[in-house]
């Protein structure tokens, strides 16, 4: 509460999705932590080379790191929107994103 902005109400609900998020965010994390620390260490296991496994490793490893990090983001984002207001929340994404990605 600075000087010159009225308190934000906190939404309850946009806080409870923020969390649902984070929980994936940090699920998604620890599955591909055991994964890369076990079954994709070589050598590969057998049953990784059967189909339909190779199909669902296909799907994991186009898709699982990026909805890792956007569901990261977005309970971030989520969490700065329920707290601070979506102006405050939007200024702190944008210069989050900047910084991240001039340090790539």
């Amino acid at each position: 509460m600075g000087f010159g902005h009225a308190p934000v109400k906190i939404d309850r609900n946009m806080s409870r999705t923020a969390t649902i998020a984070l929980v994936l965010h940090a699920a998604l994390l620890f599955l591909s932590g055991v994964a890369f620390a076990t079954f994709l260490a070589p050598p590969t296991p057998l049953w990784l080379l059967e189909p339909q496994n190779q199909a669902f490793a296909s799907l994991m490893f186009r898709y699982g790191g990026q909805t890792t990090v956007v569901l990261g983001a977005v309970a971030g984002l989520l969490h700065a929107m329920a707290h601070l207001g979506w102006r405050r929340a939007l200024g702190l994404f944008v210069a989050g994103f900047c910084i991240s990605l001039a340090a790539e």
